[in-house]
């Protein structure tokens, strides 16, 4: 039996054309705008600025970020699996929340790792989630100053105003509350806010 060979006869320009038709179409399908990102930050002004260093396309539904053993971010995507140690970045987005890493070898307090961030107006709240205690929380003045633990010892410290820590006293367990520990900005707001 003889082999049978089909030959194209398309002239060169016209096959070359087809081929780059194709490969815009494709590219097109490919580009689709994602509208759910989640993704990780390198540096400070990339956290700032929710520029992303690297990122994943939640509309997949075969892509994810989570938080792993020993606080290893893992972004999972169809592309492959990339996996950041801790300390590697300054913070995350998962898709809902963003997470602030942070650590002060200085620090009194021994608490390290990726804060989620609960409100940004004003102090700066974070909480982070312990398995026999649930969430406890914290904050800072802004992104670039170090995380403390949110309780009247910690703010006396950092701030001056006697009116300010008497008004304080109510609250008195504000790290282990959520609604307390975002109270806490109505009375900073009240003393430090702008005016």
């Amino acid at each position: 039996m003889k082999n049978k060979f089909y030959v194209c006869k398309m002239k060169p320009t016209t096959l070359l054309l087809f081929f780059i038709t194709i490969s815009i179409y494709t590219n097109a399908q490919n580009a689709t705008p994602c509208a759910h990102k989640a993704g990780v930050f390198f540096s400070l002004e990339a956290f700032l600025s929710n520029t992303y260093s690297d990122s994943i396309c939640l509309d997949n539904n075969n892509s994810k970020i989570k938080q792993g053993n020993n606080q290893l971010i893992i972004l999972t995507s169809p592309a492959g699996k990339k996996t950041y140690k801790l300390a590697e970045l300054i913070g995350y987005f998962d898709g809902k929340n963003k997470f602030k890493y942070f650590y002060d070898e200085k620090s009194e307090d021994a608490y390290f790792g990726y804060f989620k961030i609960e409100e940004t107006k004003g102090l700066i709240i974070y909480s982070q989630w312990y398995i026999h205690g649930g969430p406890i929380f914290f904050y800072s003045k802004d992104f670039e100053s170090p995380i403390k633990l949110l309780n009247k010892r910690n703010l006396e410290k950092d701030f001056t105003k006697e009116e300010f820590v008497k008004e304080l006293n109510p609250l008195a367990d504000m790290q282990n509350k959520k609604k307390v520990a975002l109270q806490v900005n109505v009375v900073y707001e009240k003393f430090y806010g702008k005016k």
